[in-house]
């Protein structure tokens, strides 16, 4: 089954920040992408995710448990979830056990983009790099 690219509002990446081959803590999955399905979105799909990106980078894939969207980051002028604010509660929930982090959500998500005050986006990472 093939989703509409539409239907996909948020694909974030985020690094841990820590150099290639350091593997530190107990849970640490060192080369691994880790996949956090927001609340409401298509399982079929995460699962149709995770086994592309398994098969076209050869990496660990793994799969966390579905979480609700923060309502912290919820801008309600425009009805959107602020991508930037979702980005640090990935990395949070990341706290630098996997080399990336993927976060899903079939909600709609925006940034600031100058002159844009709230533009509405598909996706935003932060990646190499920290996030702030």
């Amino acid at each position: 089954m093939r989703y509409s690219p539409f239907y996909i509002s948020l694909l974030l990446c985020s690094c841990s920040g820590e150099p290639r081959g350091k593997v530190t803590g107990i849970n640490k999955v060192p080369h691994s992408i880790a996949i956090l399905p927001f609340a409401g979105t298509d399982k079929n799909m995460i699962r149709e995710i995770q086994s592309g990106l398994e098969k076209r980078l050869h990496a660990t894939i793994i799969l966390l448990e579905e979480k609700p969207v923060p309502g912290s980051a919820f801008y309600k002028p425009r009805q959107r979830y602020l991508a930037d604010s979702l980005l640090v509660f990935l990395k949070q929930c990341n706290a630098g056990r996997h080399g990336k982090i993927l976060g899903i959500t079939p909600k709609d998500i925006s940034t600031t983009k100058k002159p844009h005050g709230n533009w509405g986006i598909m996706g935003l990472g932060y990646c190499p790099g920290k996030l702030v």
